[in-house]
């Protein structure tokens, strides 16, 4: 399972300098450049973590949804690069 963290628009945060793009729940979507994919969080602590940042750093209310990946483009131990998301259910990790 992995979790998008995404702004309460859902438009995503926008780190790394990346332009925010617009999510819309149970449809899919993919980076707007060749530059990059999107990142998903791999673990609940990853998600937590996340919206501690970025609550603490840039005072952004955030929504946790579940979501379903394309193909990984690079994996860590907290985060998944993908090249698309598909937002299924928001839920609530504490």
């Amino acid at each position: 399972m992995t979790w998008k963290v995404t702004k309460e628009d859902l438009t995503s945060p926008g780190l790394r300098r990346y332009e925010p793009i617009q999510y819309i729940q149970n449809e899919w979507v993919y980076p707007e450049s060749e530059k990059g994919g999107l990142y998903v969080a791999r673990i609940p602590s990853a998600v937590r973590w996340l919206r501690k940042y970025l609550k603490e750093k840039y005072n952004i209310n955030t929504r946790v949804f579940e979501c379903e990946i394309g193909k990984k483009l690079y994996e860590s131990k907290w985060m998944i690069e993908t090249d698309k998301v598909l937002l299924k259910k928001e839920v609530y990790i504490t």
